[in-house]
């Protein structure tokens, strides 16, 4: 009978109906739907009920507040704040990954929701982006959340400006969570805490800080436990630079398994004291507002020529490069070639100034193992243009010279990357490097943020 149902009029088998798919497969589909939408489907058919109940249909939940796809505004349908929470508490406790982003006032109600029920979370992540002030008591619920999920794997907070009770209160993740917490992320928050509490921390992995709260004791007791990659969040104008000495980089060093990842928010004139020789550094991401002087900066990457793996050049205000004007910077071009000779390791870059079309084609024929090459189009100027201070083999040269037009370059250079590659809108770079290099863009701020897919 099941093979009569299932076929056609010419006996051709045909697919599977909805209703007749296992649970197992429609609640790792439901998964994926927004929290709303899951609820809806418990009206449409009494199979469909029965397989809400189960508990992988809950193990994420996501609130973006006005950035959901599917909703705009909380406080402009109150009936999706009433069903969403409805459904933490009928649900919540099969929760396990849980993200949110506080965009509305309703967004508060959702989270105090999600911290009375939930208590087996494995990773949160609680974003404000400045949009809202915090409500009085959201300090504590916060704290008691934290305190309550002992089973934490991953924390992202970003943006939780809270002030601590009384002086040197300790950060409220610790000894509580010192076993299971692998990945934590405190990205402009708690930033008036005290961070001895992640002493504890002895099996965590990742670790993302704003400079601030860098201290030499703490890595250096969380690099000789387990702690492979250190990412750190500088904005030269509201944090100091004298945390950690050259003396104190070059101890750190010794733990070879340390990797240290630079994000710096760039005002004006980048500091060089920030780079101390000794950082094992192998990531750096500059979100600048102003052109670089690339001289000085290759000068200080050559510290970092054997570690060094990805260099992005995030300035979203860089002008449009205009195509018929002769002057470009010849500097530029010589500097970013240089780099790409004194850091060979390099395997992502991403470039937001004006270019030659040549000084690209010489840059991946330098460096065929670039695995992402960032280049927006309105910052390419199609000529063949070989400053003399660039110092770079004839074949390199030559490659160039057959290949600079605007019809043979991306083909030349995806021959050498070994994928097909082209250039990008403006739009895409943006996009494409706010989203891999955890970035926020207002029209004229950059925020710090960080999107785990650990998830």
């Amino acid at each position: 009978m099941e093979d009569i149902h299932l076929k056609g009029l010419s006996g051709t088998k045909m697919p599977p109906l909805w209703e007749a798919l296992p649970e197992v497969t429609l609640a790792s589909i439901f998964s994926y739907l927004h929290p709303r939408e899951r609820l809806k489907m418990k009206y449409v058919c009494q199979a469909w009920h029965r397989v809400l109940t189960v508990p992988q249909v809950w193990k994420y939940f996501t609130h973006l507040g006005d950035n959901e796809c599917t909703e705009s505004n909380l406080s402009q349908d109150e009936s999706l704040k009433l069903d969403l929470i409805s459904c933490i508490n009928d649900y919540g406790r099969h929760f396990r990954h849980v993200k949110v982003t506080f965009c509305d006032s309703d967004s508060f109600d959702i989270f105090t929701a999600i911290s009375n029920v939930c208590s087996n979370i494995e990773s949160i992540a609680l974003c404000n982006d400045g949009k809202i002030a915090f409500p009085k008591g959201f300090r504590s619920l916060v704290h008691d959340f934290l305190q309550k999920n002992i089973h934490l794997k991953t924390v992202q907070m970003r943006g939780l400006t809270f002030t601590p009770a009384s002086n040197n209160d300790p950060l409220p993740i610790g000894l509580q969570h010192c076993q299971t917490l692998q990945k934590l992320s405190l990205v402009n928050s708690f930033p008036s805490y005290s961070v001895s509490s992640l002493m504890y921390l002895v099996h965590l992995r990742e670790l993302a800080l704003d400079y601030n709260h860098v201290h030499y004791s703490l890595i250096k007791h969380l690099a000789g436990a387990s702690l492979t990659k250190l990412s750190i969040r500088l904005h030269p104008k509201k944090q100091r630079l004298n945390n950690l000495s050259e003396e104190q980089w070059q101890d750190l060093a010794r733990h070879k398994q340390l990797r240290v990842y630079f994000h710096v928010k760039v005002l004006g004139d980048l500091d060089e004291d920030l780079f101390k020789p000794s950082i094992p550094l192998v990531s750096l991401v500059l979100m600048t507002l102003t052109s670089l002087h690339y001289d000085k900066l290759c000068d200080t990457l050559a510290n970092y020529g054997n570690m060094l793996e990805e260099f992005v050049d995030y300035n979203v205000l860089a002008p449009s490069c205009c195509h018929d004007e002769e002057d470009v910077t010849s500097s530029y071009d010589a500097s970013i070639v240089k780099m790409v000779q004194t850091c060979p390791r390099l395997r992502t870059l991403g470039m937001r100034d004006v270019l030659s079309s040549s000084t690209l084609l010489i840059i991946v024929f330098l460096n065929k193992k670039l695995q992402n090459v960032y280049v927006p189009a309105d910052m390419v100027r199609f000529r063949f243009h070989v400053p003399d201070k660039m110092l770079v083999p004839q074949e390199a040269i030559d490659f160039a010279q057959a290949n600079w037009t605007e019809e043979r370059m991306a083909t030349a250079v995806s021959s050498c990357l070994g994928r097909e590659w082209n250039l990008m809108s403006k739009n895409d770079y943006v996009e494409t490097v706010a989203k891999e290099h955890d970035l926020i863009v207002g029209k004229r701020h950059i925020y710090f943020i960080d999107n785990s897919n650990s998830c």
